[in-house]
Parts: C-alpha cells; structure tokens; sequence
C-alpha cells in the first residue's frame, strides 16, 4: 500500500515514486508532514524514506518514537509490496519512547551527521512548546548539514481553513519550517473516491501554494 500522483504514468510512480510531485529539499531544511489522524501521514512519510534511501547515498534515520522498529519495518515492507530488501537499503529506525527535544543532539553528534532524518512525529517529543521543538532542530539541520523530516497532527475541527494553510492555527509554529506539506482526504461521501488524498504544499522556497492529487493503492 502506497501513494502515487495520478499524473505520473511512468514505471517508478506506479512503483510508489513520490519525490517528482514534492519541493526540493535543501541541507539545513526542517520539513514538517501533517494532517488529521488517519490521513495517511506516516504512511507517506516512510514512502518517502523508501525513495530517498533508493536514489541517495545518505543514510535515512527513521526516528519511530510511537512504533516499535519491528512494526516500522512492517510498514515500510508494505509500503513496497515486499518488492524492496530493507536491509539492502541504507535506513536506520530508531524507536525511543518518552525522548526529550534535548536527547536529538547526542545522538546525531555521535553518527547522523550529514545524513537525512525523519522523525514521527512532533506530539511525541518531550518540551515545553512545539515552537522550541521545531526550532530546536532547525538549529541542528543547520549545524550538522542534516535535512529533517517531521510529521504532526492537525486539529479535524481546523479541517475548514485547509485550502487557506496559513490561518490554519498551527502555523503560529509550522512557519519555523522551510517546507509544510499537508494531507487532506475529503469525507467519504462517494466510495469511489475514498482513496484519493490532496497533497497540499502549503509552504516551499519557491513560495508557490501547490496542490497534487495522490491515490492510496
């Protein structure tokens, strides 16, 4: 199970190919996936661990702070159709419960550095405010020429202001982040499309608000 852009009709997208329809990246990004729970979001967060470990010679650490690593790699394996050897691939999971915002920077000294982070997802980190989280680790992105991937919940009684993400009240922290993606999926009101998730791009260096349309396969 994994998305794909119904735009693309190539080989790799129909393999779950995602980074085509997404922002350029840049060392010292901090880049933040959200949505409402049940979106998907973890789910596209590992497909695009999967991509990035496939196309790059950095190592990926996957920071699994809800999730054991037994049932990351689950969902990566299902991600793939089991058509991808984890262990071939340069991924490294990490599953800490209860760390603090504090407890990142020892453990990227120590080998990270240079390399791609994920981290799912920003409600599980101990600190006294998301605002001091994320700033936290643009900080680090920045001193240790890391890109940082992290997603986060969005408030279903917020869903209204999803085509206006700026007014949507978690931005009085998200604008700390180089890039904001956010995931919609309309109410199942026609089955047929109960598949199909907006990927909002509601923050990028370009400065462009950008839509693409996703399908669950």
């Amino acid at each position: 199970m994994h998305f794909i852009n119904e735009y693309l009709n190539n080989v790799s997208a129909s393999e779950g190919y995602i980074l085509e329809c997404l922002p350029c990246f840049s060392i010292g990004d901090v880049s933040i996936i959200a949505s409402r729970p049940g979106m998907g979001k973890t789910t596209f967060m590992l497909q695009v661990v999967l991509n990035y470990a496939t196309d790059n010679k950095n190592t990926c650490y996957v920071f699994s702070l809800k999730e054991s690593t037994s049932e990351t790699e689950k969902v990566m394996n299902r991600i793939s159709d089991n058509k991808v050897a984890l262990n071939q691939l340069s991924i490294k999971i990490i599953d800490r419960k209860n760390i603090n915002i504090d407890d990142f920077e020892p453990i990227i000294t120590s080998e990270m550095k240079n390399g791609i982070i994920f981290i799912d997802s920003l409600e599980s980190i101990k600190s006294p405010s998301y605002r001091r989280t994320l700033s936290k680790l643009k900080r680090l992105a920045i001193a240790y020429n890391l890109k940082i991937f992290i997603s986060a919940n969005l408030s279903r009684k917020n869903e209204a202001f999803i085509d206006k993400p700026t007014l949507l009240p978690e931005f009085k922290y998200f604008y700390i982040a180089d890039t904001v993606l956010l995931l919609y999926r309309k109410p199942f009101d026609n089955p047929e499309k109960s598949n199909e998730v907006d990927l909002i791009i509601a923050k990028s260096r370009d400065g462009n608000f950008k839509k693409e349309k996703l399908i669950l396969v």
